[in-house]
């Protein structure tokens, strides 16, 4: 009993020191391999970055060439410009962001960054082409991308910007970036949405052929894709309102023609010997409760007639309600009208006024008062006839009279 007592604990003395030893080579093993770097650790698998960008170019060579799922194409997108054929931007550019549709904050800088891949022997120098950015009007998947079913450019309120060449450094594999701001900040305030832009480019000068090619989403390193760089602007918030209340009204020294129209197509200020004709403007959803950094009146001029003799348009406020307002019973301006010079000439090469109310509406809150209208009124020395009409109910929403509220924040 007892040499089998002394074999037992033998044998258990063994295996410990066989366990130490192994646990002491095992140890030595990992010390050395971390210090060499020459043993075989598992790296992590690498984590999939989303790509969220949909891209490709058209070649009016190739009308049916889907560049997104041509195996020799695909990993590029390319901008050229060729004078000796009938097309001068044979290649065209679409890139879009699929989660950047919607703008629902004013942005303050918007850059595009593009890597180029290759560009042509030609020197990009100042008798070489410009290329243009424009918005798209409408959906497009990059996987039927061509020449023939591109997709369409936004019409009259779009953007086209352009730019030169030679302002960039177009160097391979280096990135260029692009300002994109007012592109994008058109749109936010049309509430219009945003599906990406085209690039093409057109040239200057005779037999200039060349091109440029970027890469595209389908390049395995994410750093070489297109990217659309939005800060977005915290500071301050913009809002354009449309007007939904308006009318004239004629005061006369003639009983018989005074008039109060509700919301006419086309609103006449007028000055004469005879009478004047006021112009009221609502947008009744106006926060006036918030701070207003800047509010800008924009108005359409359809037509006018003004004499050589000074001419003079005033802007005023009126606390007055609309439906309360009666021929020649026209409310006077509540505090502070400004009063701005038009010239015989002023409207012949822009119909559009731009004019800065913020003091006016200012006052309004200031004095905890209702502004009920923005009031309009021509006037003219020697009580000649003058006259601007604007434009109030158009099929082009871009014509109607708007108010471009910015808010402190």
């Amino acid at each position: 009993m007892k040499s089998l007592l002394n074999i037992t604990y033998t044998m258990r003395n063994l295996w410990r020191v066989i366990g130490i030893s192994l646990y002491m080579l095992l140890l030595g093993l990992l010390v050395n391999c971390t210090v060499d770097h020459d043993c075989d650790i598992p790296e992590p698998e690498p984590v999939a970055i989303e790509n969220d960008i949909e891209d490709g170019f058209v070649s009016n060579g190739s009308p049916e060439l889907v560049s997104n799922v041509d195996a020799s194409l695909q990993y590029e997108l390319k901008s050229s410009f060729n004078i000796t054929t009938n097309e001068p931007n044979p290649f065209m550019i679409f890139i879009k962001q699929k989660d950047l549709v919607e703008l629902n904050t004013k942005i303050k800088k918007a850059t595009l960054k593009l890597t180029v891949k290759d560009h042509s022997s030609i020197p990009f120098d100042s008798e070489l082409p410009f290329f243009q950015i424009a918005d798209i009007g409408e959906d497009w998947d990059e996987n039927q991308l061509n020449f023939k079913f591109k997709p369409n450019l936004r019409g009259g309120l779009g953007t086209r910007r352009r730019y030169n060449w030679n302002s960039f450094s177009i160097v391979k594999n280096e990135e260029i970036e692009i300002d994109i701001t007012d592109l994008l900040n058109n749109l936010f305030e049309r509430q219009l949405p945003f599906y990406g832009i085209e690039i093409r480019t057109f040239p200057i000068g005779e037999n200039r052929d060349g091109f440029v090619t970027f890469y595209s989403s389908n390049v395995s390193d994410p750093n070489l894709w297109p990217k659309f760089d939005i800060e977005y602007d915290d500071g301050e918030k913009q809002v354009v309102y449309e007007k939904t209340n308006s009318l004239y009204v004629v005061s006369s020294q003639n009983t018989t023609v005074p008039e109060n129209v509700n919301n006419p197509p086309i609103l006449t200020v007028r000055s004469t010997s005879q009478l004047k004709r006021y112009v009221f403007i609502d947008f009744p959803e106006v926060d006036y409760s918030k701070p207003i950094e800047k509010a800008v009146l924009s108005l359409h001029a359809l037509g006018y007639e003004l004499p050589d003799e000074r001419v003079t348009i005033d802007f005023s406020a009126i606390t007055t309600p609309l439906n309360q307002i009666r021929p020649n019973l026209v409310p006077g301006p509540y505090g502070i009208t400004n009063t701005y010079s038009v010239p015989p000439n002023s409207l012949k090469n822009s119909r559009d006024l731009q004019i800065d109310i913020t003091s006016i509406i200012n006052e309004i809150i200031e004095n905890e008062k209702t502004l009920s209208a923005i009031r309009i009124e021509l006037n003219t020395d020697n009580s000649l006839n003058a006259l601007i009409s604007f434009e109030n109910r158009a099929s082009n929403s871009e014509n109607i009279p708007k108010l471009e509220v910015t808010y402190k924040q």
